[in-house]
């Protein structure tokens, strides 16, 4: 009974890393997207394609 209890924690603990990881990789790409986003602005006023 005691593995039992063992695995499901361990899933557990797995699935809350691979949650984190996702939302840091989603909060770094948005990131990533607002700067190209105000990079083209900035080509886009200077006249630039």
């Amino acid at each position: 009974m005691s593995y039992l209890i063992a695995a499901y924690a361990s899933i557990w603990v797995v699935l809350a890393f691979f949650i984190f990881v996702l939302l840091k990789r989603n909060r770094d790409l948005s990131q990533q997207v607002e700067e190209l986003e105000a990079r083209l602005t900035d080509l886009e006023e200077q006249g630039g394609s």
